[in-house]
């Protein structure tokens, strides 16, 4: 199963897409920034307003094997804070089946959580896309992570074997 927003129609149902955008923020789509394809999900925050922008895809439960996770992020504010998580059906916490690859943006750097401790990946270059590369080890509870930047031929991150957010074998 897969999610693009390239179809006029996206698909609904127990699994697919929430928007929450309660905040002064808003969640859209947008033909301005793409990375490929016509469009893409712009989201827009407002710091201080004590709310946050949102979006979450859910997908049918897998107990076993492998999954892939490709998506690009072009940060406009390096500065803001962001989270992007991956999670179980504990959903985001920090327990067995809850936060499995948790990535933060925080004063201009992008972090993992792996095992439960925030570890440093890279500083981020405003409006400059990153390519995010993950396989995911279900069983294992590790996964493969490659991040590329706009303009580089390397990589800015290619970690293998990372231990999952909270350091749980299966989870």
């Amino acid at each position: 199963m897969w999610y693009d927003f390239e179809d006029d129609d996206i698909e609904t149902g127990p699994y697919t897409v929430m928007i929450f955008d309660g905040s002064r923020g808003s969640v859209s789509l947008s033909g301005s920034y793409r990375y490929s394809g016509y469009r893409s999900v712009e989201i827009r925050d407002v710091a201080s307003d004590g709310q946050f922008s949102e979006l979450q895809g859910f997908f049918a439960d897998k107990w076993h094997g492998r999954l892939y996770i490709h998506f690009a992020l072009l940060v406009a504010e390096p500065e803001e804070s962001m989270n992007v998580a991956f999670a179980g059906h504990a959903h985001f916490s920090m327990v067995e089946h809850g936060i499995g690859i948790w990535l933060q943006l925080r004063g201009g750097n992008f972090y993992q959580v792996t095992g439960g401790k925030r570890d440093w990946l890279f500083e981020v270059a405003p409006f400059t896309w990153y390519v995010f590369d993950i396989a995911y080890d279900v069983d294992r509870g590790t996964y493969d992570l490659q991040i590329a930047a706009e303009g580089l031929e390397e990589p800015v991150v290619a970690r293998s074997g990372q231990t999952n957010a909270v350091g749980i074998p299966g989870s």
